[in-house]
C-alpha cells in the first residue's frame, strides 16, 4: 500500500468523513428495527439543526438591515433636507430598503 502510485487516491467508507447518502445506502442500518430507529432520530436531529441555522441567518440579515437602516436613514434625510429635496431622500431610502 505504502508503495503504490496510486495510494494517494485511495479510499475508504471507514476513514472517509460521513455523508448523508451513507446512511441510507448501507444495509447495516436497515438490518434492525433500532437501525431504522437511529436513521430516523438523526434525521429528525439535522432537519432541527438546519431550521435553527435557517432561523438564524434570517435573523442577522434582519438585524443587519435594520442596523444599516438606523444608521444610514438620518445622515440621507440630513443631507437632502438642507438640499431641499426630501422626496428623492425618501426614494433612496425606500430603495435601499428594497435590498
Amino acid at each position: 500500500m505504502l508503495n503504490a502510485e496510486d495510494r494517494w487516491a485511495y479510499t475508504d467508507l471507514a476513514t472517509a468523513p460521513r455523508q448523508t447518502v451513507e446512511l441510507d445506502a448501507l444495509a447495516l442500518y436497515h438490518a434492525t428495527a433500532s437501525g431504522e430507529e437511529a436513521l430516523a432520530q438523526s434525521a429528525m436531529i439535522r432537519s432541527a439543526q438546519r431550521r435553527k441555522r435557517i432561523r438564524l441567518q434570517r435573523w442577522k440579515r434582519r438585524r443587519e438591515a435594520a442596523s444599516f437602516s438606523r444608521r444610514i436613514a438620518p445622515n440621507i434625510l440630513r443631507y437632502f433636507g438642507a438640499c431641499g429635496t426630501v422626496g428623492y431622500a425618501i426614494f433612496i431610502l425606500l430603495t435601499l430598503r428594497g435590498r
